[in-house]
């Protein structure tokens, strides 16, 4: 749609060109008439139009003041001068101002018809470059955040040098000479993926509940989750920092309907313990499956209510991180067998203790699968991260073979990654897009759902599919206009809208660019030419 102002100090030459532009059938609405140049010019800054038709001579201002004000005032409306033959000096006045279209008095309907042509098709190559630009713009921008939020959690997981430490933190402004320094982990557990909106709100509520802090970042490291780092030139205390955190979630929770579960690491005195604070953070995290969700869980309170337990000694878990790595389904069932016979010497053992001991042997078992693998994994959410299939067992029998079915499905799961898998995810993005394009899908938002980097999904999709997420977007859009056009005489701007565009000669130009005609062309043509 082109808009445009009509100022002309004879009201019958604007009204008749209204008239004119309006029968003509195409995407012109006339959004105002003034009938002198400082008319005009308050209307043109008030409606901001596309294109102004404006005679040269008129009283209290003429024309070309008028334009020299406007281009003045910043404003980029497309000028068409209505002029008679002896107008010579106004036209070069004109061409000054960057005036490149007239029309001779009196108006032709063919001449106007085609200047205005030639005007839109101007815009429209403009709004195309803004709107490539804007696009460039947000992709630079989402794969600079998430190249960011890449090394931010490599230096979580203690993937990076000192040197690169010192970097990454700097980048974050997180200050290397603090006192103390805490991770916590924040994690949403509700049935859909929370926006980006979520969180950049939860960044401003936890800004400005920890705002006590010397430094308080939040950076998202996955579609659910966030990692929250204090840094503090005094002692932190946890569960100070805790009740800071409760706050915010009740007021997330309250606002969103999502439930939130927390895991607070330790304190460490130096940034080049901040990695096993977020690890102390991730393990606390993890017990959610024992206090349930919503929990609030401080690594501190729970390594304290583990004392006098029996735990897997750190050659037991590496037997078992070994028996997983190799694929040895036996040594697995051994290593279990050996465990609950332990626990069976033990005197005074609950069943609340061997449940307890039960989820340790998982979490260690499981902690060098991939991070995301375990985020996104179905059989794992629905047979370990659910107190249920722990409480209902009722002997230590039951628990034993439960424990060894668990590994054995682990052991099928890691069977399973790897290629297959990468074709699936694609194969599961396709159908969203399918069902979503006619919306607003940026490929940062559509990564966070199916917790891949912006980045690597962009590399995998092209890879997959031989085409860009955006040309997949595009032939979606344009298949679905061709069938609107077909199936009833909808106007363009009405098939623009329903297939996801907002401009419709942006959308015009790309229905062009893959058909090889325009739409009005293409609707003509499966019409019969009628």
């Amino acid at each position: 749609m082109f808009t445009i102002l009509l100022v002309d100090d004879e009201r019958g030459i604007s009204e008749g060109l209204q008239f004119i532009l309006q029968s003509a059938g195409k995407e012109w609405e006339i959004v105002g008439i003034a009938e002198d140049g400082q008319e005009g010019f308050d209307m043109a800054m008030e409606k901001n139009p596309d294109i102004i038709i404006s005679d040269v001579r008129m009283p209290v201002m003429d024309g070309l003041a008028m334009i020299e004000k406007l281009k003045n005032a910043g404003n980029e409306a497309k000028c068409i001068l209505l002029s008679g033959y002896s107008d010579f000096e106004y036209a070069r006045e004109g061409i000054r101002l960057g005036v490149k279209f007239y029309i001779c008095k009196p108006v032709e309907e063919e001449e106007l018809f085609a200047v205005m042509e030639e005007v839109c098709g101007e815009i429209a190559v403009g709004r195309e470059a803004q709107e490539q630009f804007r696009n460039l713009k947000h992709q630079v921008a989402d794969f600079e955040k998430s190249k960011k939020e890449i090394q931010f959690f490599r230096f979580l997981t203690g993937e990076k040098g000192v040197e690169e430490t010192e970097e990454i933190l700097a980048t974050y402004g997180i200050p290397l000479d603090a006192a103390s320094y805490l991770a916590a982990l924040w994690e949403c557990n509700g049935s859909d993926f929370p926006s980006q909106a979520y969180f950049e709100e939860l960044e401003q509520a936890v800004s400005a509940q920890l705002a006590e802090y010397s430094c308080v970042e939040i950076v998202r490291i996955s579609g659910i989750r966030a990692v929250i780092l204090i840094a503090e030139y005094e002692a932190l205390q946890e569960e100070r920092l805790a009740g800071g955190l409760s706050y915010v979630k009740e007021k997330m929770e309250e606002k969103y309907d999502i439930p939130v579960s927390i895991g607070v690491g330790y304190v460490r005195e130096s940034y080049g313990e901040i990695a096993d604070s977020f690890e102390k953070a991730e393990m606390a995290l993890n017990n959610k499956v024992i206090q349930g969700i919503g929990s609030i869980i401080c690594y501190s309170q729970m390594a304290q209510g583990a004392a006098g337990r029996v735990l897997m000694t750190e050659e037991e878990i590496t037997e078992l991180e070994q028996a997983l790595n190799g694929g040895d389904e036996g040594a697995c069932k051994r290593i279990v067998r050996k465990m609950f016979q332990k626990l069976r010497q033990q005197e005074g053992l609950t069943l609340s203790d061997l449940q307890m001991q039960s989820m340790n042997l998982i979490l260690a078992g499981i902690r060098t699968m991939p991070f995301m693998q375990f985020q996104l994994n179905e059989y794992l959410g629905r047979n370990i991260l659910s107190l249920e299939s722990i409480s209902r067992f009722h002997t230590i029998e039951q628990l034993e073979n439960w424990m060894t079915n668990i590994m054995a499905g682990i052991l099928e799961i890691r069977r399973s990654q790897g290629h297959g898998r990468r074709e699936d995810v694609i194969s599961r993005i396709k159908e969203y897009i399918k069902e979503h394009y006619t919306g607003e899908i940026s490929l940062s938002e559509l990564a966070g759902k199916f917790f891949l980097n912006p980045y690597y999904l962009s590399q995998m999709f092209r890879k997959k599919t031989g085409m860009t997420y955006q040309s997949y977007v595009t032939s979606l859009r344009v298949e679905r206009a061709k069938e609107l056009f077909g199936e009833k005489d909808y106007k363009v701007y009405e098939v623009c809208e329903m297939v996801g565009y907002s401009d419709t000669a942006y959308f015009s130009r790309v229905f062009e660019k893959a058909t090889g005609c325009k739409p009005s062309e293409y609707r003509k043509m499966i019409s019969g030419g009628q």
